[in-house]
């Protein structure tokens, strides 16, 4: 039996933000160091060498790809672009073909006619590792993780097939590893994912842009809601971490779940919070405080009710904060 994560939660699908604004990405471009696959369609990166392991469905790989059609591979390169002469999750290693892919917007992208480019590297920035350990929830890898390692991979205004750039999309995976356990980051700059699919499969249509995880193994696999459909674009402006257009998961487990994390569990139900943590569903989460505190990002801070009238507050006489 084919081994398919089912989704049980509320996705947050209304915000303030509808999705990630590009300041939030992960500096990228060739001042940031990175390389770029060039003005080219179905094209993928030499090996990626790496000194500290990723983990991806339990196993271990310090070789990894970036393929311009919105994915990365591990352990060797995925040929096929999607869905045209590929096939819908679960996709077997077979031939030579390696099909353990990480899949942040696996379509037909179309670089050639010179306008986008997809961006790589490796990192071990201080900052950005840092940044990486702030973006994964305590919830989801608990307060010890430390990033050791991350591989930053960027398709910026890309088009599709065949050399249309009328509609762009723009997102980023962040790949972060400590050596033992490995985290995807997904983020979808704010209304910047226009298309689903080439010009070659019907409508803009037909088999549409798949998000998710592949094992290889022709079994196991992972799929975001939305995949192979219209709706897929819903991907900027959905969550699993209370940030639309921004997604979390662990990769490292045998299994892969896409889930809503509960932000609150951690810290004895008060998550990142100061006093109160309330579960908004779908990754969100909001802070609040006991009374005679104010809020102020996640920590309570007292509120100092004799300050005023000559530190006497409401008080004729003597006042005792």
């Amino acid at each position: 039996m084919a081994t398919h994560e089912l989704w049980t939660i509320s996705l947050l699908c209304c915000s303030l933000v509808t999705a990630v604004p590009l300041s939030s990405f992960y500096p990228y471009g060739s001042a940031n160091g990175d390389t770029t696959l060039g003005a080219f369609d179905d094209v993928i990166s030499p090996s990626i060498a790496t000194s500290v392991p990723f983990y991806f469905y339990g196993n271990a790989f310090s070789n990894l790809y970036v393929n311009n059609n919105g994915m990365i591979t591990f352990g060797g390169q995925y040929y096929n672009y999607f869905p045209a002469n590929g096939a819908p999750f679960p996709i077997a290693t077979a031939s030579g073909i390696v099909a353990t892919i990480v899949a942040p917007y696996m379509a037909d992208v179309d670089n050639s006619v010179g306008v986008g480019r997809v961006w790589y590297r490796t990192s071990s920035d201080a900052t950005l590792l840092s940044k990486a350990k702030s973006d994964i929830p305590a919830a989801l890898s608990g307060d010890n993780f430390t990033p050791q390692l991350l591989l930053i991979a960027t398709w910026d205004q890309v088009g599709y097939y065949n050399k249309k750039i009328d509609k762009m999309n723009t997102f980023q995976c962040i790949l972060v590893t400590n050596s033992s356990e490995t985290f995807a980051i997904f983020k979808y700059a704010d209304g910047m994912i226009m298309w689903t699919s080439g010009e070659n499969q019907a409508t803009l249509g037909g088999q549409e842009a798949q998000v998710g995880f592949n094992s290889g193994n022709g079994v196991t696999y992972a799929s975001f809601p939305g995949s192979l459909t219209t709706s897929i674009v819903n991907i900027a402006s959905t969550s699993n971490v209370g940030i639309p257009g921004q997604w979390v998961v662990r990769i490292s487990s045998d299994i892969i779940t896409i889930t809503a994390v509960n932000q609150c569990a951690p810290n004895g139900g008060k998550g990142p919070c100061g006093q109160a943590c309330t579960d908004n569903g779908g990754g969100s989460f909001n802070c609040s405080c006991q009374t005679g505190y104010i809020l102020t990002g996640y920590i309570c801070v007292d509120i100092d009710e004799c300050s005023s009238n000559g530190g006497l507050g409401p008080c004729q006489q003597i006042c005792t904060n």
